[in-house]
């Protein structure tokens, strides 16, 4: 259903109650299903760099991992100096980093963490000198579960922290790495009536985003201005664009498709249960993977079920990724599977130990990347290993050295 803007005001006032019911309702499944012990662990997916490869290892850190050996060449944030106390330790992260290049070609990483702040630091300063490199950080607003979209075009990120969306200026904050009094030009670019942990999308001058409220948004990149929203009747935590169609779910047993130009709704999928992972696929198919631990083939233009397969290891919130004709899926029981895109089969199977929450990314060749939750010592082994990468075609794994 689509309102306009002044129907907006009112409609995300009066869903404030029950968003804020289902907040406290999915903070709690966080703190018993997404953890290691106690407090928030975070699910950040694995992200290359022209040098790293970057990941998640564990609560509240990532690691650069490089050369044929993935040897750990540093961790963020121990291995820099960050000025305001406040931003030292970070909680967990669930935002993707994303990577630009300063004035002077330089690779710059930004993050976000739960604890509310904004980082960016330079991967290459690492090791450099006999003192700690200086990272920025900025403090926003809530914890930053959603993530961060950039457009290349304006210089702009754009943050989910709490319950709204930041829009900052990347040049900014990589100023700020050298002089932390450096001013960084950013603004609350909307509010919603509920926290936000779907990540934003940017697309031909729009942002995309779900809310805890309910909606599904689409601003303006620059005003800020509500362009439309997409009341789904239920907390809404991924948001995909996939050949051109906005995919949406989040704590109902249902995904919804959009036209991104109206919010208009192209069709709807029943599912077995909650469906929170980004959708993968190409134009003409879209993969998503539920709580019940089913993996749908779906038309991307009609939204008709080509096939169901159930992997048979639970709940699945890692995205799926199709890499050299297969399907790759991880599960919070620990295990990576490989399925035929004609769904009928398992190709592979492998158990790790831990827990892959996070979304699955397409690496070179047949490689696909993965973030599990932390390192596993293997039956038998006494060594401690972190896995970083699947094979798609065979399943073989790859380890990372000096990480655990």
């Amino acid at each position: 259903m689509l309102f306009d803007r002044a129907q907006a005001m009112f409609h995300v006032k009066q869903r404030r109650a029950p968003a804020l019911l289902a907040g406290i309702f999915l903070l709690g499944l966080l703190l018993m299903g997404c953890t290691r012990g106690t407090g928030p662990h975070g699910w950040a997916a694995p992200f290359e760099t022209d040098d790293f490869l970057v990941v998640a290892t564990g609560k509240g850190h990532i690691d650069g991992l490089e050369g044929s050996d993935l040897d750990k060449a540093w961790r963020f944030p121990n291995d820099w100096e960050i000025s305001e106390k406040a931003a030292r330790k970070l909680t967990a992260i669930y935002t993707t980093p994303v990577s630009t290049t300063d004035a002077q070609g330089r690779d710059v990483v930004f993050i976000g963490d739960y604890n509310g702040y904004l980082y960016a630091f330079r991967p290459g300063d690492a090791g450099e000198g006999t003192t700690k490199p200086k990272a920025a950080s900025l403090k926003l607003n809530g914890p930053v579960i959603g993530g961060i979209a950039f457009d290349s075009s304006t210089d702009t990120l754009y943050v989910s922290s709490g319950s709204r969306i930041f829009s900052v200026r990347a040049a900014d904050m990589a100023n700020r790495i050298s002089n932390s009094d450096d001013t960084v030009k950013y603004a609350q670019l909307f509010e919603t009536g509920g926290a936000i942990w779907s990540a934003p999308v940017y697309a031909s001058g729009k942002v995309y985003f779900g809310s805890l409220d309910g909606n599904v948004y689409a601003v303006d990149g620059v005003t800020g201005n509500e362009l439309w929203h997409y009341d789904s009747g239920h907390p809404v935590v991924s948001v995909t664009l996939l050949g051109g169609v906005l995919i949406t779910s989040g704590f109902e047993n249902q995904v919804v498709a959009l036209d991104p130009a109206s919010g208009t709704e192209k069709w709807t999928l029943e599912t077995a249960n909650w469906v929170w992972t980004h959708a993968a696929g190409d134009a003409n198919d879209v993969y998503l993977a539920d709580f019940d631990g089913n993996l749908y083939d779906v038309n991307l233009a009609t939204g008709s079920v080509r096939w169901q397969f159930d992997v048979g290891h639970g709940t699945i919130r890692a995205g799926p990724i199709l890499a050299s004709g297969t399907i790759v899926v991880g599960t919070d029981s620990g295990w990576l599977i490989g399925v035929d895109t004609a769904g009928s089969s398992k190709r592979w199977e492998k158990e790790i130990g831990t827990s892959v929450q996070a979304d699955l990314v397409a690496g070179a060749g047949s490689s696909v990347l993965i973030a599990p939750n932390g390192c596993v010592t293997p039956e038998g082994q006494t060594e401690k290993l972190y896995y970083t990468s699947v094979d798609a075609r065979t399943g073989e794994l790859e380890t990372a050295s000096g990480v655990c």
